[in-house]
Order: structure tokens, then sequence, then C-alpha cells
């Protein structure tokens, strides 16, 4: 027996539909290190979506205040990144999407009800940095939608 229950996700969309997880454990960074937490290539006609992307600053490495490599950036960083330069400790430019914070033992969160939607095809990373002159614990966790051509 077959029940046809009306919804607003058809069976079509839900099988093109891809939620990815993606988690960065508790993990120590040296004063300048970027890390890729997850490279991932979007389709043509495909769109991703960053659904949940938070970054908490567990602690740094010096109890006095930290102090930063570059003064025109954040202290530690999440980001999206485009094509150019992803596996670079210098990466170009801002983020596509992302969170910062100066302030050790803090969590700062992408809010769900703006997220930043990418429909170009191309290779994406997830990249978490540190900025300080000292080593710096992080956690990161992310949600992403790829939503797949017809």
């Amino acid at each position: 027996m077959s029940l046809s229950v009306p919804s607003f996700v058809t069976r079509e969309q839900y099988d093109r539909t891809l939620d990815v997880p993606i988690s960065l454990p508790q993990t120590l960074l040296d004063p300048g290190l970027s890390i890729v937490v997850n490279a991932f290539d979007i389709p043509d006609g495909a769109t991703m979506q960053i659904r949940w992307l938070c970054l908490h600053f567990v602690r740094a490495s010096t109890t006095s205040i930290p102090t930063k490599i570059n003064n025109g950036r954040q202290g530690v960083s999440a980001g999206l990144y485009g094509d150019s330069g992803l596996y670079t400790n210098e990466l170009p430019g801002s983020a596509m999407a992302g969170v910062s914070t100066d302030f050790p033992n803090t969590a700062v969160a992408m809010p769900v009800s703006f997220p930043f939607a990418a429909k170009s095809p191309g290779t994406y990373a997830l990249v978490v940095q540190n900025n300080f002159s000292c080593r710096v614990e992080v956690v990161v966790t992310a949600s992403l939608r790829i939503t797949l051509a017809t």
C-alpha cells in the first residue's frame, strides 16, 4: 500500500540534494597557519549553499593578549574560498563567506537566515586561519547543501 502525501519537497528535489556535514575537531594552529578543512568541486549547473558555519576559538597559547601578524585581518577566521590560492598560507582577498573573531573562548556562527549560495562551477574550500603570533586551538563545524542540476 502506497500513500501519496503532498509535500513541499518533491522526490525529484530530494534525489538531487546533498547535505554535507563538515567538522574540524579541536585543532592546534601554529602562528600564521591556514588549514584546508574540506575541499570540494561544484559541477556545472549545481548550486552550493552554506547552511551553517561556526568557528569556536577555544584558547590561545599565551596568557597575555595575543598580537596579530597582519593588522588588516581578524585573529582567527574560517571561510569559503574559490579556485585561486586554495592551498597557500596567504589566501588572496577575502573569503566569499566566513566568520572570524579576535577573542579566545568565543564561538561565532554565520546565521542560517542569510545563507551564502555559489552557482559557479569550480573547486571551493573551507579554510581556517590563524593570524596571531601564538598558537591557537580552534573547532570548525559547517553544513553545506549541494543541489545538482536537473
